[in-house]
């Protein structure tokens, strides 16, 4: 978990990244995230991020994309949330990040979820996408927006590729009572449908950083050195009992053409 001041030093540089996605997560990593979210944790998606089933369900309902349609999953990672997303709505699937190992792992599971042909991956970053203007029909980023030292251009970039009328549904963490995102969004030609703090998020939070904690030694085995930051965010943040963030969801809407 990040937020705006505590990034890497160059957030754009993919060496800051490459490490976390060097590998799949293995047996241990994986019940980690069962232990904190039971029956809510998607299994099929192998989240890197802190998304559940019921999460998936609700950014299904606000995109209102179907078929045929173009879904952009912006710092995609390992590729699980944007490719259920694709898979359950029919649309077709363009995934980002900066991390060519995250692009390549993404890669492999396309076949997974059926979706050969109709799911791409491109090495880029959010204020930098190389898409087309007005080439997307919804966009989603799960956790990442807060790693970013300034969301302005990312906000321009997402309005830049989005049709009238699509949709950004992103997940997550800022202060508590920040907003932060809010005024950004309606700067850049966003109508803001939605800004909420998760439910339930802390206690399973809690869960999973205290199971990281327990069972570091053989997460450090499967995933090697990309563990040690999520292990290091694990102690720091359990020591604070994460009372001073909250985990959101919002969703925003690109106006539509007059």
């Amino acid at each position: 978990m990040g937020n705006q001041n505590s990034n890497p030093t160059n957030w754009l540089d993919p060496a800051n990244y490459n490490p976390v996605y060097k590998k799949r997560p293995g047996k241990t990593t994986i019940q980690t995230f069962r232990d904190a979210y039971g029956s809510d944790y998607p299994e099929d998606v192998e989240p890197h991020s802190f998304i559940t089933k019921t999460d998936l369900a609700h950014i299904v309902h606000w995109l209102g994309i179907g078929p045929g349609d173009v879904l952009i999953d912006l710092g995609c990672g390992r590729g699980g949330p944007g490719l259920w997303l694709a898979r359950e709505t029919g649309a077709n699937l363009i995934g980002v990040d900066l991390s060519i190992n995250a692009i390549e792992l993404a890669n492999q599971r396309i076949a997974d979820f059926g979706l050969v042909g109709r799911a791409r991956y491109l090495v880029g970053n959010l204020c930098e996408t190389g898409l087309p203007d007005l080439s997307c029909d919804g966009a989603v980023s799960i956790d990442v927006l807060m790693y970013l030292p300034d969301i302005v251009p990312a906000i321009k970039e997402i309005s830049r590729i989005l049709r009238p009328g699509a949709r950004l549904v992103f997940t997550a963490f800022e202060g508590r009572d920040a907003e932060i995102y809010r005024q950004p969004l309606l700067d850049n030609g966003f109508e803001v449908e939605l800004y909420e703090e998760k439910p339930n998020w802390r206690s399973r939070q809690l869960v999973l950083y205290e199971r990281t904690v327990a069972e570091q030694a053989a997460i450090l085995e499967e995933l090697g050195d990309g563990a040690q930051t999520l292990i290091e965010e694990a102690k720091d943040l359990l020591a604070d009992g994460l009372v001073n963030a909250r985990h959101v969801i919002v969703v925003a809407k690109k106006a539509s053409e007059n």
